[in-house]
């Protein structure tokens, strides 16, 4: 669930111990969009919004190696796992746009919109193919290196994540006990 700069992202019960930050860029979609192609997907983007694409690894790998696609998606489906804003970017389309995430004041990411594996033209094409995206939906576009899953640096109660993306004020978030 969507949870705001400031809010605390509340430690799972059932999943406590491998819980990874993803910084993300968001693109929030400012009309109904269907079959758009990308050559058009920016006129459909409001802007670009910080985002927190946290994950529970634990629950992520063990659906992995169950071949179970619904229990790797339910790591991310955690009241409180998907942190955003608290602004949004207007005009933001420039390649070296730069989103960062640190923990604890520590740099953990850095990317620019540039370094997508999918760009965001791409993604609002290959979404809407199939799925009508509405006005306020977000895209998050993926994380960049630098992970918890990687490193073996999960999240611990009381870690501070902060994102920022270009010059909009930093999504600010505890991780802990709400």
């Amino acid at each position: 669930a969507v949870i705001a700069s400031g809010d605390v992202i509340a430690v799972p019960p059932s999943a406590p111990s491998q819980v990874d930050y993803e910084g993300e860029i968001g693109v929030v979609i400012s009309r109904s969009a269907h079959q758009v192609p990308a050559a058009d997907a920016w006129s459909y983007v409001a802007g670009l919004t910080p985002v927190n694409d946290v994950s529970a690894r634990d629950v992520q790998k063990a659906g992995a190696a169950q071949g179970d696609m619904d229990r790797v998606l339910s790591s991310k489906r955690f009241p409180g796992f998907k942190p955003l804003g608290p602004g949004i970017l207007i005009g933001a389309q420039h390649a070296d746009l730069a989103v960062t995430t640190s923990v604890n004041g520590e740099l953990r990411q850095q990317a620019t919109l540039g370094d997508l594996i999918f760009d965001v033209p791409t993604l609002i094409e290959t979404i809407t193919a199939s799925i009508e995206l509405r006005p306020g939906d977000v895209i998050s576009t993926g994380t960049p290196a630098g992970v918890g899953f990687v490193s073996g640096r999960y999240l611990v109660p009381g870690d501070v994540i902060e994102i920022t993306l270009g010059d909009l004020p930093p999504l600010h978030n505890a991780f802990g006990h709400g």
